[in-house]
């Protein structure tokens, strides 16, 4: 707490008090640090010092280096237990410096610039030699401040004060002492991993795309030194077991972090091409020597990368990337396509595949699920795509290869995984004529999907695991395009595939959305009536059980979204169909979803009205198959005109469903269940945008229905229906006895509403309480003034004398100063404010558009707390 108020407050004290606390906290360290064991207290102490050395300017930052520099003299007890102390505040002031804003920070680095020579010559000689005493702690807590203080940059934009060269000039011997410390032994495994760690994190640091010296040389010739080093570390990172897999973790790290800062100097460059064609650079002289070590040091990144650590492969991916930057002609001969074809063994071998022991996450204790997922769906998938860039239909061949040679789901899962990781790209080749794969790729891919979509297929053999189901299923969705554009393609086995996949809770997901994008893509190619029966039969015994006589419909456990996907696809299908079918086979869809509605309102009543989480899961039950309705009627929306007498599929569907709908309405227990209610608006508003002129006949029933609906229940989700009916039709023109239900309905709204909020208010709840309300109150009068403005201007809504001039400023002031705002009741919106407002917005000539939206915008932040009156003199101007 008193960290953090030194740190907020200190700006706010004299100097003289700033001195005076700043003495009080050093006596207090003088009177801990010569007890050993009072480690926590000093530890808080030396981040209160570091704190105010840094906020007291740089002459008392740089004496407060200056002191715990002098502290770092080694030895054994005291003088150890004192090196830990300084080594931890200055970790903490470089902390402290790296928060600082730009200009505060550039002063301070350069006050304690040659505190950071003392710090850097000290580590070289410091660090190997409490190593060797077996003082891990000390060499921890030296690699902390020396990484906090190699990212103290001036300019605060790069990761590192200095860069390689200029590091390895001043400091010759720091870079070895750090690359000695990769594989480096502990006493505890644990030690030795973090050891390794933080000098692999400060060397990435440094050698990564973060400091350029201006000394091109000299640049080289450090970067050179680091590659031989990473090259001298390859018996040590082929090493089995989990030594040798942290030291090729590092490897794989650094070598990523060098081809990030310069590609063409460690993945082979102009030079290195030359030195594989015999002839020398183009500047006449021999090929650079950094060069020489290209290829060395891409064959251990494949050997790091052979290895089945799945934290290598992922240090590994940057550098593979980075080198497929740099055009062929740049490159050595084998740093392009041979290099590649290299990475596809151990990358569709293990590395995208599951573990061969994995059944499940819950019975998994090897593996993060997250960091699975993680990795496959990006790290992986970058590489994925440039091995596929650079191979070709060799990718696909091995793919095949894979399948046909297949002993288990997890090799079967992988190769689709591979697959899908490049549907973007591949789709892009296969449908450009014009590429020199597009052919070979295409007859490939086929014969991909057909093994996968074919019963007798080898990879169907391993549909029966959840996992490999959901992979395919995300594969064919991938692939959508594709299918839609290949007359080819077996569609039908797909949809099979993906009805199958929603047998499995781990695949509903993927193979939801995969069936939805596909109805969506290829409709043209499914508009057959019984080919929708037979698909509408086959998904409603995954999303709509039917239920058994005298019962209850089962819950359904596949979430909501996942059976909506599905009946929008099915949706979508059904509007291609021609019209003597498109009716009969939307009714076919909707009809399990009404029996189960049915089934929940004729012997779930008993249940809802107990009360407690039975009734709320079975209301929540009802709410489900409402919306589902709901998501089926809006997608009854044609491409073009419906021809003449022809009945909208969405009045059929309402008409259908409007029996059920009553009996929801009308059933107390539902009454008092907003989703339920909701649900149900929701079904009126879907007919409505479906159907639209066609729903005009049933305006009278609809208005009269939902009136009553909301002077029963006050749910907002009613007021939404009547904005959606002024939306849809405007204002009902040539139907006076419909234009007056129409006002009717507006009015009685209103009047209702507002009634309901001031009763609230009467009761001392706030107007935020009522936010949904009042919202839908706001958006219905909104949808009338924009669509209906004669209704709304003629209604009993606003006062019927003319608001213009004075009597209009009047009433604005009046509105604008009622204590049931907010804004007003808090005192944040003054009378002035007002006054200023409804002078401004009643002006003439009027503001334009654009400025009085600002307007609003600027006077509704008052109220808010966002804004002040000032806003509004701009536009006075």
């Amino acid at each position: 707490m008193l960290l953090s108020k030194v740190r907020a407050d200190w700006h706010k004290l004299s100097a003289e008090q700033q001195s005076h606390i700043g003495t009080v906290i050093s006596n207090k360290f003088q009177l801990f640090v010569s007890q050993a064991q009072a480690k926590l207290a000093l530890q808080r102490l030396g981040l209160l010092l570091a704190a105010v050395a840094s906020l007291s300017g740089p002459q008392a930052c740089a004496t407060f280096a200056g002191q715990c520099v002098g502290m770092l003299s080694g030895g054994e007890g005291v003088q150890h237990h004192m090196s830990e102390c300084a080594l931890s505040m200055l970790t903490a002031l470089a902390e402290e410096v790296n928060n600082m804003d730009r200009g505060r920070r550039r002063d301070l680095v350069s006050a304690t610039s040659s505190q950071w020579g003392d710090i850097a010559g000290l580590a070289r000689g410091f660090i190997p030699e409490q190593m060797a005493a077996g003082y891990y702690g000390l060499v921890h807590g030296a690699l902390l401040c020396l990484q906090g203080w190699l990212r103290m940059s001036a300019d605060a934009s790069s990761s590192c004060r200095m860069s390689p060269g200029q590091l390895a000039a001043s400091h010759p011997t720091l870079l070895s002492c750090l690359f000695s410390l990769l594989g480096a032994t502990a006493a505890e495994a644990v030690t030795a991993e973090r050891i390794e760690g933080l000098a692999c994190e400060i060397l990435c640091d440094v050698l990564g795309p973060g400091t350029y010296g201006e000394d091109s040389q000299q640049e080289r010739t450090a970067v050179d030194a680091a590659v031989a080093a990473l090259l001298s570390l390859r018996d040590v990172a082929l090493t089995p077991g989990p030594a040798g897999a942290g030291v090729a973790r590092c490897v794989a790290s650094i070598a990523s972090a060098l081809a990030q800062r310069d590609t063409s100097l460690v993945c082979g460059g102009a030079a290195a091409a030359a030195t594989a064609n015999g002839t020398s650079s183009s500047n006449g002289g021999a090929a650079p020597a950094a060069s020489l070590n290209v290829l060395p040091l891409a064959e251990l990144l494949l050997h790091c990368v052979s290895r089945p650590e799945r934290a290598v492969c992922e240090a590994a991916v940057e550098y593979f990337v980075c080198a497929n930057t740099l055009p062929l002609e740049q490159r050595h001969p084998q740093m392009g396509g041979p290099l590649y074809a290299s990475l596809l063994g151990p990358l569709l071998g293990w590395h995208s595949c599951y573990s061969s022991s994995f059944v499940s996450w819950n019975e998994e204790l090897d593996e993060d699920e997250e960091a699975f997922y993680r990795f496959r769906d990006q790290s992986l998938t970058d590489l994925l795509e440039t091995v596929f860039l650079m191979t070709g239909p060799a990718y696909l061949q091995q793919l095949q290869e894979r399948i046909a040679a297949a002993a288990a789901w997890q090799q079967a899962e992988g190769a689709l995984f591979c697959l899908k990781a490049v549907a973007d790209m591949l789709r892009g080749q296969v449908a450009s004529p014009s590429h020199p794969h597009a052919q070979q790729n295409s007859e490939l891919l086929r014969a991909l999907f057909e093994d996968l979509c074919s019963p007798s297929g080898r990879s169907a053999a391993f549909l029966s695991n959840p996992y490999t189901c959901a992979t395919a299923a995300a594969l064919v969705g991938a692939y959508a395009p594709w299918f839609e554009s290949t007359p080819a393609a077996p569609l039908e086995g797909a949809l099979r595939l993906l009805l199958h996949a929603l047998c499995f809770e781990h695949s509903w997901h993927a193979a939801a959305r995969a069936f939805k994008v596909l109805c969506m893509r290829c409709a043209a190619r499914l508009c057959s009536a019984p080919v929708v029966q037979s698909l509408a039969a086959v998904a409603a015994s995954a999303i709509a059980p039917a239920p058994l006589a005298g019962q209850v419909a089962s819950y359904v456990a596949m979430p909501l979204e996942d059976r909506q996907a599905i009946v929008e696809g099915l949706a979508r299908v059904v509007t291609f169909l021609g019209p003597q079918d498109v009716n009969d086979s939307a009714l076919n869809i909707q009809q399990p979803h009404l029996a189960r509605t049915q089934s929940i309102i004729s012997h779930g009543s008993s249940t809802a009205a107990q009360g407690g989480a039975a009734a709320k899961q079975l209301l929540q039950h009802l709410a489900d198959e409402l919306q589902l309705m709901a998501v089926l009627i809006k997608g009854m929306e044609f491409p073009g005109q419906p021809p003449p007498a022809f009945v909208h599929p969405a009045m059929k569907l309402l008409e259908a469903a409007w029996p059920v709908l009553s009996a929801v309405a009308d059933a107390p227990v539902c009454r008092q269940d907003r989703p339920v209610l909701e649900a149900v608006c929701e079904v009126h508003k879907r007919a409505l945008q479906a159907a639209r002129g066609s729903a005009k006949p049933l305006l009278p029933t609809l208005l009269t229905a939902v009136g009553e609906l909301f002077t029963a229940t006050q749910q907002p989700a009613c007021l939404d229906v009547l904005s959606t009916i002024s939306e849809v039709f405007g204002e009902v023109k040539n139907a006076p006895e419909l234009a007056a239900a129409q006002k009717q309905s507006f009015e009685g709204a209103v009047a209702a509403a507002s009634a309901v909020l001031m009763q609230r208010s009467a009761a001392s709840q706030s107007l935020s309480a009522s936010g949904d309300l009042l919202r839908s109150l706001l958006a219905v009068a909104d949808a009338h003034l924009v669509f209906a403005r004669e209704l709304f201007v003629t209604s009993s809504v606003l006062p019927q004398e003319q608001l213009t001039g004075e009597s209009g400023r009047q009433w604005l002031l009046a509105a604008l100063q009622s204590q049931q705002l907010p804004g007003m009741s808090a005192g944040l919106l003054k009378p002035a404010d007002c006054e200023a407002f409804a002078k401004l917005a009643l002006r003439q000539p009027p503001l334009s558009r654009g400025r009085f939206d600002a307007l609003l915008m600027d006077f509704a932040a008052i109220p808010r707390g966002e804004g002040s009156s000032d806003a509004l003199l701009a536009y006075e101007l």
